[in-house]
């Protein structure tokens, strides 16, 4: 972990995770006080992005649709509440999708600034040595 979070997280601090996810997209929210952990928000959009992935190797576009306006939603809580440190993971779905690039494109495009790089659908390596993406979206 870096060490600025590590520091932060000795006091209070509030972190955000985006999961990006096969079946869905969630936002949760925690106060870290110390060694303790405690949720303080939990939002999940079952989208089903990765619904069509095997009959089509792309998202599915019903997903997609659920899930951008998520994540926008998401973006806007993040806004509202400016926690310390954000974090986002896109998952297996999209990094394997055919349309994983332009969903990752289409996502930094709303309010949840993504930094470049963030999803890695275009690495065409092994599954086990491809990586989920989580890096600080903010610090």
């Amino acid at each position: 972990m870096p060490e600025s979070f590590l520091a932060t997280t000795m006091a209070s601090a509030d972190a955000a995770v985006i999961d990006i996810g096969s079946n869905s997209v969630r936002l949760v929210l925690y106060r870290l006080e110390g060694r303790a952990i405690w949720t303080v928000f939990n939002e999940k959009v079952l989208a089903g992005l990765g619904r069509d992935l095997p009959r089509t190797g792309r998202l599915s576009e019903e997903g997609v649709a659920m899930a951008l306006p998520a994540l926008r939603r998401f973006a806007a809580v993040i806004e509202g509440v400016r926690p310390q440190h954000v974090f986002v993971a896109a998952t297996a779905a999209v990094r394997e999708a055919g349309d994983g690039v332009t969903f990752c494109e289409r996502v930094a495009r709303t309010r949840l600034a993504m930094p470049p790089g963030a999803c890695w659908p275009a690495i065409r390596r092994p599954k086990a040595s491809r990586p989920t993406w989580a890096a600080p979206v903010w610090n």
